[in-house]
C-alpha cells in the first residue's frame, strides 16, 4: 500500500481559485494523499465559509486557520497537525495551481517516480504552462525569464531551475535543519540536493498569473497588489517587476528598502545554519554527499 503524501495549499482571499485548485487535485490525483488548506487570515465571508465547508465534506480536506498572514511560514502549521502523515515526500503550493490531467496516469506518481529515480533532486516543482503569461503584454519580462529557465541543464528529463511556491514535492530531509519554512528557505537546502522542474510534458496551470497587471478585468486592484507585495517583502522575498511598477516611487522605495533590510538581517542566520551543517557533516559524511550527488 502506498504511503499518503501530504498536499498543503496556502490560501488568502481567492476562494474560487482555491476551489478550482482543490477540484483539480481531487480529480487528477490517484496517489493517496492528505489535503491541508492553510488560510492566512482571509476576511470572513459567507462564500469563504461555504467553500471551506465543501472542502471538508466533499474532499476530506483539513482547514487550518492562521492567526496572521505571514505568507510562507503558514505552511509550518500543517507540519504540527495531528493528522500529518509520515512520508518521504511532502507537497506544498500556493492555492492557485491547476494540476495536470494525465488521463490514466497521475501527476503526483510521476513526480514521486522522478524523485525515486534521481536521489540528488531534493525539490521537484511542476513545470508551468506559459500560455496565460505569454498573452499578457505586461508580463513579457516574466515570460522571457521563464523561457530562459527552461533552457537550463537537466537531470534526466527534469530542468535544474528555481521553484517558488508553486506546486512542488520536497524530500522530508531537504533542509539543512529540521523541515520548516523560514525566511531564506530557498537557500537552506542541503548542499547535495538540486531544485528542479519537471519537463513540459508535466505542466500545471498557474492561475495566479491571470490576476497580474495587464490581465484586464481579472487584474487585482493596486491596493490588493500592494497588500500582497508588502506581505511578501516582509518575508524577504522577490516581487515581480511588473507588480512593482504598479506602485508610485515612494511605495517602490519602501518595498525595496524592506527587501534589503530583511534579506540582510537573515543573511547571517542562513549563512550560519549552512556553515554549521557543513562543519558537522564533513568530512564524516562525505561518502553520503558524494553518493547522493551522483
Amino acid at each position: 500500500m502506498k504511503t499518503p503524501i501530504p498536499i498543503v495549499l496556502l490560501h488568502h482571499s481567492q476562494v474560487q481559485v482555491l476551489l478550482a485548485t482543490v477540484e483539480s487535485i481531487a480529480k487528477f490525483t490517484k496517489h493517496p494523499y492528505v489535503l491541508f488548506v492553510i488560510d492566512n487570515l482571509s476576511p470572513k465571508s459567507p462564500e469563504l465559509i461555504s467553500a471551506f465547508s465543501d472542502i471538508e465534506s466533499k474532499y476530506n480536506g483539513i482547514i487550518i486557520f492562521n492567526k496572521k498572514n505571514n505568507w510562507i511560514r503558514g505552511f509550518n502549521l500543517a507540519l504540527k497537525h495531528s493528522s500529518w502523515p509520515k512520508s518521504k515526500y511532502y507537497a506544498f503550493s500556493d492555492a492557485d495551481i491547476i494540476v495536470p490531467d494525465l488521463g490514466s496516469e497521475c501527476w503526483l506518481e510521476k513526480m514521486v517516480e522522478q524523485m525515486n529515480m534521481h536521489r540528488c533532486i531534493g525539490k521537484l516543482g511542476l513545470n508551468l504552462d506559459l500560455g496565460n503569461l505569454k498573452k499578457n503584454p505586461k508580463l513579457q519580462k516574466s515570460y522571457e525569464a521563464e523561457l530562459r529557465l527552461l533552457k537550463g541543464e537537466r537531470i534526466g528529463t527534469n530542468i535544474i531551475a528555481g521553484v517558488d511556491t508553486t506546486m512542488a514535492l520536497y524530500r522530508d530531509d531537504f533542509f539543512v535543519s529540521d523541515f520548516k519554512f523560514r525566511i531564506g528557505h530557498q537557500s537552506l537546502q542541503k548542499p547535495y540536493y538540486y531544485i528542479c522542474r519537471t519537463s513540459a510534458k508535466l505542466s500545471a496551470i498557474h492561475v495566479g498569473w491571470d490576476f497580474y497587471p495587464g490581465a484586464g478585468e481579472n487584474s487585482y486592484s493596486v491596493e490588493k497588489h500592494w497588500s500582497k507585495a508588502w506581505t511578501m517583502c516582509k518575508m524577504g522575498t522577490y516581487v515581480a517587476p511588473e507588480i512593482m511598477m504598479e506602485f508610485g516611487a515612494v511605495r517602490r522605495c519602501q518595498l525595496r528598502s524592506a527587501q534589503y533590510f530583511i534579506k540582510t538581517l537573515h543573511f547571517f542566520k542562513v549563512f550560519g545554519m549552512i556553515s554549521w551543517y557543513v562543519i558537522t557533516h564533513l568530512p564524516r559524511n562525505i561518502n553520503e554527499i558524494q553518493s547522493r550527488a551522483r
